[in-house]
């Protein structure tokens, strides 16, 4: 009971750390699909856009359709492409189901279970899991989208924000281009390793769930 309700807090205190990293894929999301917008429409980067802003300069009309395409992007396109490439993964057998881990079961199963034995606190760790996958799988969406949407940013244009960013890390010497390199290639590569996993087929949803030891006899020992 110690174990499960110790994982129960885990559980809770992971998730309240990913509600603060989706704000930062949200708000990269936005901006790379901003910059995207901006130089279709007005052929530069929002950096260029934003230093000479002025009431005069807002379009109200570009902004709504930009909110709409950026709205059908993320909780349409993005989605069913990401579960396109996960059907494709599965089928070319780019990718093996996990085995079940020791001590980890089926979530479906353990809700049954605890349905049926009307025990709210394995129902309660049930829950809190079936958010977390939730979060999860939010989380992976934006970084597929993410994923999308900076393949687009840096082919779209030479004066992109990838671009210009780029251009500011060429230009820097020393230690500020170390710095630079290194948090850029952090950065990315992080990108890259939640675009890998958004595009893996959905595991087994599991549940940590420590086994009944058995009882020691003589002769015996614990399995």
């Amino acid at each position: 009971m110690h174990d499960a309700t110790k994982h129960f807090k885990n559980t809770l205190s992971s998730l309240e750390k990913m509600l603060e990293f989706r704000y930062f894929l949200i708000l990269l999301s936005f901006t790379l699909s901003l910059d995207i917008f901006s130089l279709v429409v007005y052929q530069k980067n929002i950096l260029v856009i934003f230093s000479n802003l002025n009431y005069e300069n807002i379009d109200i009309v570009y902004l709504v359709i930009f909110f709409i395409i950026y709205s059908f992007f993320m909780t349409l396109f993005s989605p069913v492409s990401r579960s396109l490439f996960q059907i494709i993964v599965t089928g070319l057998n780019f990718y093996k189901k996990q085995k079940l881990a020791y001590d980890h079961q089926e979530l479906w199963i353990v809700k049954k279970k605890a349905l049926i034995n009307k025990d709210t606190f394995l129902l309660s760790l049930v829950n809190a899991k079936e958010v977390e996958n939730k979060e999860n799988e939010f989380q992976l969406n934006i970084a597929f989208s993410i994923g999308l949407l900076m393949l687009a940013d840096y082919f779209i244009s030479q004066s992109s924000i990838f671009h210009f960013i780029r251009g500011l890390i060429v230009e820097y010497n020393g230690i500020k281009l170390y710095l630079l390199t290194y948090a850029g290639i952090i950065f990315i590569g992080a990108i890259c390793v939640l675009f890998y996993l958004s595009i893996l087929p959905n595991q087994l949803e599991q549940i940590y769930l420590p086994r009944k030891n058995k009882k020691v006899t003589s002769g015996t020992s614990i399995a």
